[in-house]
């Protein structure tokens, strides 16, 4: 027999006599076990807070409120409470809260002083009313999260020049692409520039951008290609087919002989 072998069958049975003596003191256990109901019962209570609260303070279904329990926890309701109160003073109701938590439990223990106020308080200087602003929450509460200087500022300028009044603005940030952090620069403002070149109406640019943003917010190179098969096809830049067409194009991956067949069989 190797002396490595015997090393190793002696390193084993040191191991089983070392558990075999803690086995034996029974303060070992005890301690252990005194661990784990604690841990056990702290869970248990601040899980079972958390449903409670989401039910009686959010208005959130039981099954409902055990479901965003899992994405939330809190042991006290103040800063939750805080939350609440910020969301009501800029005009959301129960209900609009309630569906803003459903969507995004986790706001509820978010700062509202650092993180939620700034965003609440830009939405109102701009003249969005307390539905409007709800509707923009509901949509994505994400955007509470944002930062206010490098994104919900910039988005909120660009909406405004090409879609102007707060009605299609509000339309246009419940999409939620213009809640996701898509570079403004890099995508839309170049792909909306090629529209105005062809000769698009700024009326049906803003159409586009109101209701299906991800059309323009392609690769620019995708987008320009796309654009010129659209006017090699005789649609005209001063319709608004000649957008749905764009749309198709950049969208899916038709070919342009069936899509222009597409429009003509609809008649549109």
């Amino acid at each position: 027999m190797s002396p490595s072998f015997l090393c190793r069958r002696v390193g084993s049975l040191a191991n089983v006599r070392e558990m075999f003596e803690i086995s034996k003191n029974p303060m070992h256990f005890l301690q252990n076990n005194q661990l784990l109901m604690f841990r056990s019962f702290s869970s248990a209570k601040q899980h079972s807070f958390t449903v409670s609260y989401l039910i009686n303070s959010c208005e959130l279904s039981p099954e409902t409120a055990l479901s965003a329990s899992r994405k939330i926890q809190f042991e006290t309701p103040e800063r939750a409470d805080s939350v609440l109160e910020l969301l009501r003073n800029f005009g959301c109701t129960n209900t609009h809260i309630s569906k803003i938590v459903r969507r995004c439990p986790r706001l509820l223990t978010a700062d509202p002083e650092k993180t939620l106020f700034p965003k609440l308080e830009f939405f109102h200087s701009v003249g969005f009313s307390g539905p409007e602003l709800a509707s923009i929450v509901i949509a994505n509460p994400q955007i509470l999260k944002r930062s206010l200087e490098n994104h919900v500022i910039p988005c909120y300028n660009f909406l405004k020049s090409v879609v102007m009044v707060n009605g299609n603005i509000v339309r246009a940030l419940n999409k939620s692409y213009w809640l996701s952090g898509q570079s403004l620069e890099n995508t839309v403002i170049p792909n909306i520039a090629i529209l105005k070149e062809v000769g698009v109406p700024m009326s049906n640019i803003s159409f586009l951008v109101t209701c299906h943003p991800t059309a323009v917010s392609q690769n620019n190179e995708k987008f320009s290609r796309s654009v010129k098969m659209v006017i090699e096809m005789r649609f005209d830049p001063t319709r608004v087919t000649f957008l749905k067409a764009v749309q198709v194009m950049v969208e899916t991956s038709e070919q342009s002989g069936s899509i222009k067949w597409m429009f003509i069989g609809s008649g549109v």
